[in-house]
């Protein structure tokens, strides 16, 4: 035993250019492996290449089977993947049998587990920049540096989408930004948004639409897709991460 615990923690202090490979396969991969939502079909259903009826059929659905939820359109429609038959498509909400949220895993990680993850993947970013969502734990960390020698900066603890209206997963890049923003459809807006999927962004915790906190919630998942996080650290990402970096959200 004593022989096991002193190879494990060799594992986690060799520097990161070392044994990239082993990493993955033994000490990281448990690290952070992703939130994935699922869902369980509730009855015999068409899945759709786009969201309406009239477009074309994908295939076919059981009661029964299980699905993973990709994207959500305000919760009336999900983009759903059936691995087994390899099905990808859109089905309406009433198909689906969508599980209650999980609470966040509250362990934290150390920098040296956190930056040996990150460079043992080999993550790439067009900027000096950094952006990991953990949405197991409800945490965004930001690296500095590049390619294989990312350096741990920041930890923000954040408020990802609920179940029913999930965070896009993958991996993808910072593009446009804003001040403030406000949603009709959703009764509400944040301020200091940073856009890194389409409709999916960073921006402080949720406001009316005269710009007063209604929802000072963080480290669960409740929001509507998006990433919300503080005023301040909404504000230090809007400020300080430039465009085309890399953000990876699991």
């Amino acid at each position: 035993m004593k022989l096991c615990i002193l190879v494990l923690i060799a594992m986690l202090l060799m520097p990161s250019q070392t044994a990239a490979s082993e990493y993955k396969e033994t000490m990281l991969e448990p690290i952070m492996p992703g939130y994935t939502v699922y869902a369980v079909v509730s009855a015999e259903t068409n899945v759709y290449k786009e969201r309406r009826k009239v477009s074309r059929v994908e295939g076919q659905l059981q009661a029964g089977m299980i699905v993973e939820i990709l994207m959500d359109y305000s919760a009336k429609w999900y983009l759903v993947e059936e691995t087994d038959l390899g099905i990808k498509g859109w089905v309406e909400s009433d198909a689906l049998i969508i599980p209650n949220d999980e609470p966040a895993l509250k362990s934290e990680l150390t920098t040296q587990m956190l930056e040996n993850y990150i460079n043992s993947l080999n993550f790439e970013s067009e900027t000096e920049y950094l952006i990991y969502t953990d949405l197991l734990r409800q945490h965004t960390h930001v690296f500095t540096g590049k390619n294989g020698e990312w350096k741990f900066l920041h930890t923000f603890v954040c408020a990802s989408g609920k179940n029913e209206t999930p965070t896009t997963r993958g991996t993808f890049k910072i593009s446009e930004r804003g001040s403030w923003f406000y949603s009709r459809r959703l009764g509400s807006g944040g301020k200091f948004w940073v856009r890194f999927n389409e409709t999916y962004l960073f921006h402080s915790v949720s406001m009316n639409n005269a710009k007063q906190i209604i929802d000072p919630t963080l480290g669960e998942r409740v929001s509507s897709g998006c990433i919300r996080l503080s005023v301040e650290d909404a504000e230090w990402i809007y400020k300080n991460i430039p465009e085309r970096t890399t953000v990876i959200i699991n």
